[in-house]
């Protein structure tokens, strides 16, 4: 059975002001003594005189050899990890600048010929200082950020760019030089959720989260996280048995107990401890859940409904999943998916009474959907097996045969991946599927909808020719007022 899934959580970029030197050191929060010996003064002069002259380079350079050429002879550790830190993340930070070099080309004094990575070295002399003077922490991690921002942001470009690989190794980086990083947590979060490790997911956007704190930069993105996890447990849990099952089954209701704590007002936390306490055997509990909804419809929006709706469709309660996707869909009744998972609950339940005008409807929204006319042959098929009346009888299994056929024989099939809304603006995604024998050039117009059905914009989306049997992205952006679902124009 297709259903809407909702645990996907979009990577993010960040960006952060480079650190003055002096600014930093005018701050007075934290007391290091950068000014002795003289290797350690010098060598800080240097890093200062390059935030003012051209060559940059040469004083930075100047300063790292000053402070490893005879690193033994200096008796302020402390002040040179911090001064060699700084100088690092400063040079790393200079435009086209390798971050893994040869040591002498940065002026180590020793070991010239092998290399360094510039961030592991800074990593490496801010987690001395930090050890040493636990007070300096944050005046640390102005300098960690300096390197952590272009290295995530690395990491979320290569994550939208569909480089996962690239994408997880950046975020490792970022929270070499930066261990508090949410964004890096996420990346590699999305990363494992993508290749279906989800106990990995989830153990990731629970750092997230823990990284996050009471940062309200990341309202959201914790807000979304917190949601996940308790849905990743459950999709852990659907493999699992025995006493594993039930302590993942523990966790993901710990985790949906925590979101409803942090989020009273969202329905979706109810609605997926529902879904868990039906695979704990606690049926009555699941049922308070849904039924409390029901009772009160007009105080849930309509995707808290349809995400209901799906829970209840995965906790195996069809009847309530129906009676949810109705609900929403008196709010939002041109929604696909919805229109798509209320007809499978009718197929499931054996409630042909509703199902034929929803799979109609479900056919004028998304015409051109095979799985559509799928839905109506069963829903005939139905209506074919209780039929006792041969002459009606051999109507209804033509019908049954005419959707079956037209189910198999389609030419194209158009699928959605994205429907979102951000910035007030409705971003609209999906594949165009020849399946034909040659090769086809399609463009779809698609109609966007508010609540009553009216048609706020249109918009193209000019697929173009897609080989036989291949298939071919699109993406189409609309923007007005109160657009809600959206329909499109059958292709030939």
């Amino acid at each position: 059975m297709k259903l809407w899934q909702t645990i996907a959580l979009a990577a993010f970029t960040v960006s952060v002001a480079p650190v003055s030197v002096a600014a930093a050191q005018e701050a007075g929060a934290c007391e290091i003594d950068d000014g002795r010996p003289n290797q350690v003064k010098d060598a800080r002069n240097a890093l200062v005189k390059a935030q003012i002259v051209s060559d940059k380079q040469k004083q930075l350079t100047d300063a790292i050899r000053l402070l490893t050429k005879e690193p033994e002879k200096i008796d302020n550790k402390v002040g040179r990890d911090w001064v060699l830190g700084r100088t690092l993340v400063t040079l790393a930070a200079l435009p086209e600048q390798q971050m893994v070099v040869a040591r002498g080309s940065v002026g180590y004094a020793t070991n010239p010929e092998a290399q360094i990575d510039l961030l592991m070295a800074a990593d490496s002399s801010f987690d001395a200082v930090e050890a040493a003077m636990p007070q300096c922490l944050a005046d640390v991690e102005e300098y960690r950020q300096v390197l952590y921002v272009p290295v995530v942001n690395s990491a979320v470009n290569a994550y939208n760019e569909k480089n996962t690989e690239e994408a997880a190794r950046m975020s490792e980086r970022a929270l070499i030089i930066y261990p508090k990083s949410p964004i890096a947590y996420n990346v590699l979060a999305n990363v494992a959720q993508g290749e279906e490790d989800f106990a990995r997911a989830a153990a990731l956007y629970e750092q997230m989260v823990a990284a996050i704190g009471d940062d309200t930069t990341y309202a959201e993105e914790k807000k979304s996280a917190m949601l996940t996890i308790g849905a990743l447990h459950a999709a852990v849990a659907e493999g699992q048995e025995g006493a594993e099952k039930s302590a993942t089954l523990a966790k993901a209701a710990a985790a949906y107990e925590a979101y409803i704590a942090a989020y009273p007002d969202d329905s979706r936390g109810p609605a997926g401890l529902a879904r868990v306490q039906i695979a704990t055997g606690d049926t009555a509990a699941a049922s308070a859940v849904f039924g409390t909804m029901l009772s009160n419809p007009a105080g849930y929006s309509d995707m808290q409904l349809f995400e209901a709706g799906v829970n209840a469709a995965q906790a195996s309660r069809p009847e309530d999943a129906a009676k949810l996707f109705e609900a929403g869909l008196v709010k939002n009744p041109f929604y696909r998916d919805a229109l798509f998972n209320v007809s499978a609950m009718y197929d499931a339940t054996g409630d042909t009474t509703k199902m034929k005008g929803t799979v109609e409807r479900l056919i004028a929204v998304d015409p051109n959907n095979p799985e559509n006319f799928q839905l109506m042959a069963r829903y005939y098929q139905a209506l074919a097996n209780a039929e006792k009346n041969a002459d009606r009888k051999k109507a209804l299994t033509d019908s049954l045969v005419k959707y079956f056929e037209m189910s198999q024989k389609a030419p194209v099939k158009v699928t959605f991946s994205l429907f979102s809304n951000e910035e007030g603006k409705r971003s609209l995604g999906g594949q165009v599927e020849n399946l034909s024998d040659a090769a086809a050039s399609y463009t779809i117009t698609f109609e966007f909808l508010d609540a009553q059905g009216n048609v706020v914009t249109t918009q193209q989306a000019a697929v173009g020719e897609v080989p036989a049997k291949s298939a071919k992205e699109f993406r189409v952006d609309a923007t007005g007022q109160g657009i809600v679902a959206f329909r499109y124009k059958p292709l030939n």
